[in-house]
């Protein structure tokens, strides 16, 4: 979907060689190995599978929060992939696209770590990989800071279900 011709038209057209180097940048930086996790409709992360530290899968959902529980850190445009590595605690640094969903998802979570433009990965490849790793620096804290937020917001909404049922 992010090629479609109307992005292309507001964005210009997008370079998947931008997020190979921004996949390689990453683990370059890390010294660690980079894992590609396609939550639906990230079939395009499939060729960065390069067998040089950086590896492509699609796990149901209980082995995602499995793999985001253990995660350093969760760098994601997606909405519904973000949303599971908050609730396992993953820290996140989000990607921006056609949508503002992962602007709203950060205020929600009332988390400060950045949201970069997807359509401008180039050029953001050394602030996407400072941000991701300044968060691998200060994992412990930040999961803990993501858990009671989540936390939080998951008592919210159980007053308001209990409130609705009456």
């Amino acid at each position: 979907s992010l090629n479609h011709p109307i992005y292309e038209q507001w964005y210009g057209k997008w370079d998947s060689s931008a997020m190979e180097r921004l996949i390689c940048a990453l683990r370059d930086r890390l010294a660690m190995p980079v894992l590609l996790v396609d939550v639906g409709g990230d079939e395009f992360l499939r060729p960065f599978d390069m067998n040089r530290g950086v590896f492509y899968s699609r796990p149901q959902y209980r082995d995602y929060l499995q793999l985001a529980r253990r995660a350093l850190a969760h760098v994601s445009g997606r909405h519904h992939g973000s949303c599971l590595a908050a609730v396992a605690g993953c820290p996140l640094i989000g990607i921006s696209a056609n949508t503002h969903k992962m602007l709203g998802d950060f205020e929600l979570l009332q988390w400060e770590l950045p949201v970069f433009d997807f359509y401008r990965i180039q050029e953001n490849i050394p602030s996407i990989v400072e941000a991701v790793t300044q968060a691998v620096r200060t994992v412990e804290p930040l999961r803990k800071r993501m858990r009671h937020t989540v936390g939080l917001l998951r008592g919210e909404v159980s007053r308001h279900v209990d409130c609705l049922k009456g």
